[in-house]
């Protein structure tokens, strides 16, 4: 399991489950699990999160960046071993560890990735989680919901979503108008027709 720095590891399902049964003194791990289905782990004293994510360039990733980031950060401030993986370490769990990397030391995507390639040469984020990177850079390194950036993703998202056929969930329908109320109730612009 690569160590990123010191308390930070990337890892592979397998690396995840098998920690868990290492005896370990209580509340020193944490666990970030970025895959279609959480760890079945049930153990006192470990810190487990999961992100719901499949390995296609489709999947969104960058509005969980800083929840990551985070989770991350907290861990290693509390002096406890962090471990984020996915199915085989190599593409999910490589761009949120990206993503802190770069919202942690303010590194370009270019600079993380080179950084992470010297540690882990395996590391390799899907095209989509590539392009979800250079948003998040764009953005300075945090998930600006109201960002052109980050507003124009979240309606390629959907819009990809309604294109596939995929089902369009209620909940991604509410969650995109609740962030479009939120971001138009900030601007001051009142627009009116002509007649009016």
């Amino acid at each position: 399991m690569p160590l990123i720095r010191e308390g930070l590891s990337i890892g592979t399902r397998n690396d995840a489950s098998n920690l868990v049964s290492v005896k370990l003194p209580d509340d020193t791990l944490r666990i970030l699990t970025v895959d279609s289905e959480p760890l079945k782990i049930e153990k006192d004293g470990v810190s487990i999160r999961h992100i719901t994510c499949l390995d296609e360039p489709e999947a969104d990733l960058l509005s969980f960046f800083d929840e990551c980031s985070d989770f991350i950060t907290a861990g290693l401030q509390n002096k406890q071993n962090v471990i984020v993986h996915c199915l085989e370490g190599v593409s999910r769990s490589a761009t949120v560890v990206l993503a802190h990397l770069m919202k942690s030391d303010q590194l370009s995507v270019d600079e993380a990735i080179a950084f992470m390639k010297k540690i882990h040469p395996k590391a390799n984020p899907n095209v989509g989680f590539l392009e979800q990177l250079q948003l998040y850079e764009a953005m300075g390194n945090t998930v600006d919901k109201t960002h052109p950036v980050y507003k124009q993703y979240r309606l390629q998202l959907l819009a990809s979503h309604i294109q596939s056929k995929q089902s369009v969930t209620k909940d991604l329908l509410s969650s995109l108008i609740e962030e479009l109320k939120d971001n138009t109730a900030s601007n001051d612009k009142k627009y009116k027709c002509r007649k009016c």
